[in-house]
C-alpha cells in the first residue's frame, strides 16, 4: 500500500474530513456551505492504470484491468468493483442545489459501504 501512496492518501482524506468540519463552522455565519464527498473507487483513469492494478494484485507480476477488477469488490460491502463518475456528479449537483441549502459540514461517503467494511484509522 505504501508504494501506491496509500498511507499519504489516507492521511489526506482524514485532513479533508476535519477541514470540512472546521471550515463549515467558520463559514456558516456567512451562509456559505462546506461539504465533502468521499467516493470509493471511481471508473476513471485514476483507477485504471498499472500502479493501481499492481496495488490490488501484488500476487501478479503484470496484472491487467481484468485481474484488478476481480479484486476491487473486496473494498466495498456492496458487490461492485467501482462506481461511475456520474454517481459522483449527481451528488455534486444535489449539494450545489437549493434542496441542500442547509447541509453543511458533512463528509458524505459515496462508497458502496467501503467504510463499513474498513473502519477509518
Amino acid at each position: 500500500m505504501g508504494a501506491s501512496g496509500g498511507v499519504g492518501y489516507s492521511l489526506a482524506k482524514q485532513f479533508v474530513a476535519k477541514y470540512v468540519e472546521v471550515t463549515a463552522l467558520q463559514l456558516a455565519p456567512h451562509s456559505i456551505r462546506m461539504n465533502a464527498i468521499h467516493p470509493t473507487n471511481v471508473d476513471t483513469q485514476l483507477l485504471h492504470n498499472d500502479l493501481i492494478y499492481k496495488a490490488f494484485r501484488p500476487d501478479l507480476d503484470n496484472p491487467t484491468r481484468q485481474d484488478a477488477e476481480a479484486a476491487f469488490p473486496a473494498m466495498q460491502a456492496m458487490p461492485i468493483p467501482y462506481i461511475q463518475p456520474v454517481d459522483v456528479s449527481h451528488l455534486v449537483a444535489y449539494l450545489a442545489s437549493d434542496e441542500s441549502r442547509y447541509m453543511t459540514g458533512l463528509n458524505i461517503r459515496l462508497d458502496a459501504g467501503a467504510m463499513l467494511r474498513t473502519p477509518p484509522i
